[in-house]
């Protein structure tokens, strides 16, 4: 099954090789060209571009810890739940990084 262009990961997979070819750009080269006063538009645009990849890289390191799964109870967060707790996929941190990706609200079984 091919993956949904909306889910998060593949958002994410989608901004990480847009910012790998970005860095082919000399970014870093570029900034020393120009002030890096970011209150300059061409500062402002190399110093967003050296932040993408470590910011997906977070991310992608929350969306490994809270995954769904499902161990006969029904679906559950992975990264939320405990031996005590008990929280239903997708849980509050998925909804939240879904919702500020694709602009729409996770619903069940995302």
């Amino acid at each position: 099954m091919a993956p949904d262009p909306a889910d998060p990961a593949a958002i994410l997979a989608r901004i990480k090789e847009r910012a790998k070819a970005a860095a082919d750009f000399p970014l870093a080269e570029f900034a020393k060209l120009i002030d890096h006063d970011t209150k300059t538009v061409g500062g402002w645009i190399s110093a967003s571009a050296l932040d993408v990849p470590p910011l997906v890289d977070a991310l992608e390191a929350v969306l490994k810890l809270h995954r769904p799964v499902d161990d006969g109870a029904g679906a559950q967060c992975k990264g939320c739940a405990t031996h005590v707790t008990f929280t239903r996929w997708p849980c509050a941190t998925y909804r939240a990084i879904t919702r500020e990706l694709t602009g729409k609200e996770a619903g069940d079984g995302e």
